[in-house]
């Protein structure tokens, strides 16, 4: 309470997210008290929908709390079947700075080719080595003159990147994926025990699988 005042004090906004554990759908002491701080600091609740749904239960725990309102686009609640804890979101209306580029140097391998790599540093004169006198120098030109032939048909490149993805992520996980939240959909649709249990069994089936292919790729 008192860093929100000190916040308000500076004419600055503020924005409250998190699972505060105080269900607003029911009349509880605890959502009681989360409506009364709104109320001692002029803040909105902006998420109108369960964001804990299970079989048992479906509560409003995970808040969006904001003194400018009309700083928020849109705000909602977004159903995944990572966890019972949906996500809940808003959209503000700010300038985003935009993030420069990012590069990374790489080697082009297009035009390689091993025959032809293999002639050409058959012919590089190695016994040059034998000419200087300590080891240091002589891994530096080595590594030059490797380098200088390798850079021939594998030139080295600055490429921008993109975006960022899961190099593990394949077409089998991704159906086990669409499988999971199928079953999600059908289960908080029906509500009945055998399909809830399907779907958790999916969920770790997921879970289970990324985490093989995760290991797998590093390893």
């Amino acid at each position: 309470m008192p860093n929100c005042i000190h916040v308000l004090s500076l004419n600055k906004p503020i924005i409250l997210t998190g699972d505060l554990n105080c269900d607003l759908l029911t009349d509880n002491p605890r959502g009681s008290a989360l409506r009364s701080f709104c109320t001692a600091i002029n803040a909105t609740q902006l998420v109108n929908d369960p964001t804990r749904v299970t079989r048992q239960s479906s509560t409003l725990i995970d808040v969006v709390l904001t003194s400018n309102p009309a700083l928020v686009k849109t705000s909602g609640v977004l159903e995944t079947t990572i966890s019972d804890h949906f996500l809940v979101y808003v959209v503000l209306d700010l300038k985003i700075p935009k993030l420069k580029a990012r590069y990374v140097n790489t080697r082009s391998y297009k035009q390689y080719n091993a025959e032809k790599f293999s002639a050409d540093i058959s012919r590089i004169p190695w016994n040059t080595l034998d000419l200087l006198d300590s080891l240091d120098p002589k891994v530096d030109g080595f590594n030059d003159l490797f380098q200088a032939c390798l850079n021939d048909l594998a030139p080295v490149k600055t490429i921008r990147i993109k975006r960022r993805s899961i190099p593990f992520m394949n077409e089998d996980i991704k159906e086990q994926i669409v499988i999971r939240n199928n079953l999600h959909k059908i289960a908080r649709q029906t509500d009945s025990v055998e399909d809830w249990n399907g779907f958790k069994q999916q969920k770790c089936k997921v879970k289970l699988t990324l985490k093989a292919a995760e290991v797998e790729y590093y390893n």
